[in-house]
């Protein structure tokens, strides 16, 4: 996998309202940390394909990705279940020993792309949320008790070697959090799939990159930046760190 940026990546980078990396953050005059904060679900792995063919079998209706123009499938208008069915699903597949969140295929060329950044110098960690045991529903305010996907999400983490130290480089927080998370901790970037955290993240004075995805098309927002072809992660996110380090803002580097 090269480095070089790809004609289409740099067209959609010079389009984007504040530039890339963005002036906004730039101009703050403030150090960041040289890491990246990936999303799990979506970014890196494969979530949407199971969970629908299980909430497919769990409701015998036909569900699948180009339905998906809400990231929240409970909310979507096209989808042919309610916010409940779907919150019972996430609960039932949450509660799956194998088929659920510990055996989540990763996305094509994702492996790759990790290496490649780390080995560029840049930190690595993943923040996401999966149900843990005192989740709990909204309907009932009844803990879910879905410990079990949080624990088999680190075992799928630990099977695609993806980190070294799961401890240090996994945290499981809900989306909210994340983007107030990163500015206090000083983290610039963020890879999701989720357009409403990536542009908490813009709003924060940081930069997300969007993953493409059915339900994040056309989003535009100062900050965001959505990719059109996943290949181009990696460069992505190594030159977006290579400019910070030559304005002299990184924790650590600079001239």
């Amino acid at each position: 996998m090269s480095n070089k940026l790809s004609k289409r990546f740099t067209a959609a980078a010079s389009s984007l309202h504040l530039g890339w990396p963005p002036k906004n953050l730039l101009g703050q005059k403030k150090m960041f940390l040289k890491k990246v904060i990936f999303d799990l679900h979506g970014p890196i792995l494969d979530f949407n394909t199971p969970f629908l063919g299980h909430l497919s079998g769990l409701y015998g209706v036909p569900l699948d990705e180009t339905m998906l123009d809400h990231y929240n499938m409970g909310y979507n208008a096209r989808m042919p279940i309610t916010p409940h069915q779907f919150n019972r699903g996430l609960e039932n597949f949450g509660r799956l020993a194998r088929g659920g969140f510990s055996d989540l295929p990763a996305k094509a060329g994702i492996v790759e792309a990790l290496k490649q950044i780390q080995e560029a110098g840049i930190k690595l960690e993943i923040w996401t949320y999966a149900p843990g045991a005192t989740d709990y529903s909204h309907d009932t305010l009844v803990a879910n008790g879905t410990g079990i996907a949080q624990l088999s999400t680190i075992e799928c983490i630990q099977r695609l070697g993806i980190v070294k130290d799961v401890r240090k480089q996994v945290r499981f927080i809900k989306p909210e959090a994340k983007a107030p998370t990163m500015a206090h901790e000083h983290c610039p970037l963020i890879v999701e799939d989720h357009p409403v955290t990536a542009m908490a993240a813009g709003t924060y004075g940081n930069a997300a990159l969007l993953v493409p995805e059915h339900y994040n098309q056309g989003i535009s927002a100062p900050g965001v930046l959505r990719l059109d072809n996943r290949t181009d992660l990696a460069p992505a996110v190594i030159s977006f760190f290579k400019e910070l380090e030559e304005a002299g803002s990184l924790i650590g580097g600079g001239r």
